[in-house]
């Protein structure tokens, strides 16, 4: 099998991974700082449109704080309203409480972990802060992965647990 269709079958099991729950609102939310949620955003977008056929809007909410969380909401509603998806790139839940409220609002949610570094206490303190409900899997990065870069997939996503 070649490199290409190695990808398009990871692909295609992130697509129907993201699928375990009914979305138009789903948060990015990695478990350390150190982890970019835009990034991950990104990618998780350009597979909706490749499976969905649908636009789907990717909103960098990382430095929004609790005092903007109403409007954000508004806002999406506004999108979804339109026939949008909305795909959420949040901060950790350790860098401030606007992160769980947003993940909170949404439809389902994503956690990033790196490879071989986060710490299970910081996926767990995620999954317990948002609710282990939102949480349609994992999505494991690499651990040479700068937060500018796009995240490779070294897995499906597993399913998250509490």
């Amino acid at each position: 099998m070649s490199a290409a269709s190695e990808n398009d079958v990871q692909l295609q099991k992130l697509w129907i991974a993201l699928q375990r729950k009914a979305w138009r609102v789903l948060a990015v939310v990695p478990a350390t700082r150190e982890i970019s949620s835009l990034a991950a955003a990104n990618v998780l977008a350009e597979v909706a449109w490749r499976y969905r056929g649908e636009p789907t809007n990717v909103l960098d909410l990382r430095d929004v704080g609790l005092r903007l969380v109403d409007y954000q909401t508004k806002e999406i509603t506004a999108q979804i309203e339109q026939g949008n998806a909305v795909i959420m790139a949040l901060s950790s839940v350790a860098q401030g409480a606007a992160a769980i409220s947003l993940a909170r609002f949404a439809d389902a949610a994503v956690l990033l972990v790196r490879y071989g570094e986060t710490s299970v206490e910081a996926a767990e303190q995620s999954i317990a802060e948002i609710g282990a409900e939102k949480f349609c899997g994992t999505l494991v990065v690499k651990p040479s992965m700068r937060p500018a870069e796009e995240p490779a997939l070294e897995a499906a996503p597993k399913k998250a647990e509490s």
